[in-house]
């Protein structure tokens, strides 16, 4: 397990309402892929991810609703096929 994986089945026993994750990438990319891998499979909502550079918020499956201010960088990718 890595570090971070610990924390957040650590974190889970207190059933939080939101979780909030700082330098969560690193400049190693296997650790960021890796992360990204967590976050995928493990993570529940309302989960936000912070570092020097910006915000990373994932989105479930559906319709969802963004509140982002004007001429702000927004990026969309996915780990998973998506359709329609």
């Amino acid at each position: 397990l890595t570090d971070l994986k610990k924390a957040i089945l650590f974190s889970r026993k207190f059933s939080p309402t939101k979780t909030i994750i700082f330098s969560a990438f690193g400049k190693r990319f296997d650790h960021t892929l890796t992360n990204l891998f967590i976050f995928n499979f493990e993570i529940s909502d309302n989960t936000e991810f912070y570092d020097n550079f910006g915000r990373l918020t994932l989105l479930k499956p559906g319709n969802n609703h963004l509140n982002i201010p004007l001429n702000k960088t927004v990026s969309f990718f996915s780990l998973n096929e998506v359709k329609n």
